[in-house]
């Protein structure tokens, strides 16, 4: 049974069977057993273009990019419609 919250799980290593994946996929495991939907993302599925640095900081105010970006569109609206987030990044 849900609990309402939605968990999302962010991995930023390459490696999709990897050790980040694995603690990353544990967390949400754990947060599963509590009642939670969760969902876990793969980064290296969706690549975002590095900030242009528009100088009116438009983003800031509406929380969305002047410029066009499907995937930092996807990314966005996972993380801001999300109840908690776990993120996992290898250390090399």
């Amino acid at each position: 049974m849900s609990n309402g919250k939605t968990i999302l799980g962010l991995v930023g290593s390459p490696r999709t069977n990897g050790l980040t994946n694995q603690l990353v996929s544990s967390a949400l495991d754990g947060a599963r057993e509590a009642g939670a939907s969760t969902e876990l993302v793969q980064m290296s599925e969706y690549v975002v273009d590095a900030c242009r640095d528009c100088l009116s900081r438009v983003c800031e105010e509406v929380l969305k990019c002047t410029y066009e970006d499907s995937n930092l569109e996807v990314l966005t609206e996972k993380i801001l419609s999300c109840d908690g987030l776990v993120m996992g990044a290898p250390v090399y």
